[in-house]
């Protein structure tokens, strides 16, 4: 099946928020959608540091677990022009992200928004790597509310053109 939309979530180490927002829209998607629908999607992650082929933070993955979803999976990715290219829409965690993609990648700016910009608002989704549990939580929580209440914004600008 042809890859009609697609999402990049980018965050910096591509371990713990770009991964589970990665999975929790991938979840939304297919329940929203119907899998049939959900086969023409493309949802992944990266980051600006990544070093590639690091595996999710073990705090992203009990809290994913606890939600019936995994990054068991998960590899970390570098971000590159390539990628940018490649996604309809580009969501990232933090202003400094979106600053930096936009002023790296200027022919991609118009895609590249904070998750927070979903939900018309404008906070970063702050790194729990290193934290306690309730961080992860915390996190993931954020992440989950941003998706829910602007699902129909990231449908509408993650279709294909």
């Amino acid at each position: 099946m042809k890859i009609e939309s697609s999402v990049l979530f980018v965050c910096t180490g591509n371990q713990c928020r770009s991964p589970m927002a990665q999975e929790i829209l991938r979840a939304r998607l297919k329940k929203k959608l119907g899998l049939a629908a959900f086969k023409s999607w493309r949802v992944d992650s990266a980051g600006t540091w990544a070093q590639p082929g690091v595996p999710a933070a073990q705090g992203a993955q009990l809290v994913m677990a606890s939600r019936g979803l995994s990054l068991a999976g998960h590899q970390s990715s570098q971000i590159s022009e390539e990628m940018l290219a490649n996604y309809n829409l580009v969501l990232v965690m933090e202003q400094g992200h979106k600053e930096a993609l936009r002023a790296e990648f200027p022919q991609f700016a118009s895609k590249i928004y904070l998750l927070s910009e979903m939900v018309y608002s404008s906070f970063d989704v702050k790194d729990p790597l290193g934290g306690k549990p309730a961080d992860y939580e915390t996190t993931a929580v954020l992440i989950e509310d941003a998706i829910d209440d602007g699902l129909n914004r990231i449908i509408k600008l993650a279709s294909a053109p």
